[in-house]
């Protein structure tokens, strides 16, 4: 009957849910020497991510549309240039042949700007390989236009090639900064004529118009220049008038008195050239004769 009790107390325990406690001398484990449970291979999978931080990390598998050609240059590259390229970049897919392009040719040649660096190819397209590049804002003369795919004809390294005519543009994209120094500033004071170099321009006058050296008199210096010195000179054997004369040069006024030979750019070679020739010939720039009609009205 006791075996019988006994069996019925153990039996209600277990079903109740209590348990004996540890043995006195078991090892005891603290929560701090419990690893964390092995996980299996389902456990940890993540949750898949939501629809739009899929399309966060991948391109849309939706295919590219092209524009129509009148909305999208037809220039696709334009790699960046650091120094203009010697030869082409790449083998030519396509010869081209003039007959299967109307080209309108222009009767005077069109200034155009790069406004990016910019293949300059052998053909009106990107089927024609690279012959050149230009750099962003390079100034190129356009002789013709290709009006079937927007292209232009263009001077380039003696000879010519073809530009996207999207890429281009009538005036500079980098323009130079406006000139904000007053001319003193620009252009200082001439500097000083010597003895020995002013003795060389009358004796070189005196022989250029057949009269005595002693009768020539350097009446103006107007400095000098890569080319030369500027110099008014006349000869008191032609005699001399107060009459007044005026001309311009590169859009500068000058006023001469008719006694005076001319305004003459004097070079190495013992020649006078009159500076508006001399400026035509590309002997004296804008600058120059800037500073020759500064020079002329302040010293």
């Amino acid at each position: 009957m006791k075996r019988i009790i006994a069996a019925t107390v153990i039996m209600s325990l277990i079903l109740c849910g209590c348990r004996v406690g540890p043995r006195e001398g078991a090892d005891i484990l603290s929560s701090g020497d419990i690893s964390e449970p092995i996980t299996s291979v389902a456990d940890t999978q993540t949750e898949p991510a939501a629809e739009s931080e899929i399309d966060e990390i991948l391109p849309s598998a939706e295919p590219e549309t092209t524009s129509a050609p009148d909305e999208a240059p037809t220039e696709t590259e334009a790699p960046p240039v650091t120094s203009v390229q010697t030869e082409a970049t790449e083998e030519t897919s396509l010869v081209f042949n003039s007959e299967d392009y109307e080209i309108e040719y222009y009767e005077t040649a069109k200034i155009l700007y790069s406004t990016i660096s910019l293949n300059v190819r052998s053909g009106p397209s990107v089927d024609y390989g690279s012959i050149g590049a230009l750099y962003e804002g390079q100034k190129v003369n356009a002789v013709g236009y290709v009006g079937r795919t927007g292209w232009y004809l263009i001077e380039y390294r003696d000879d010519y090639g073809f530009v996207s005519g999207y890429y281009m543009a009538d005036e500079d994209p980098n323009p130079p900064e406006e000139q904000t120094k007053t001319p003193e500033e620009e252009f200082g004071q001439p500097d000083p004529l010597d003895h020995a170099a002013q003795s060389t321009i009358i004796s070189d006058f005196a022989a250029l118009i057949g009269v005595d050296a002693d009768s020539v008199v350097l009446a103006k210096y107007y400095g000098s220049f890569d080319s030369g010195e500027v110099v008014l000179l006349y000869s008191t054997e032609l005699g001399y008038t107060c009459d007044m004369k005026n001309f311009s040069v590169a859009g500068y006024d000058f006023e001469l008195s008719s006694g005076g030979y001319s305004i003459d750019l004097h070079t190495s070679d013992g020649r006078f050239t009159d500076i508006s020739e001399a400026y035509e010939n590309g002997l004296l720039s804008e600058r120059d004769i800037a500073a020759i009609h500064y020079y002329g009205e302040n010293f």
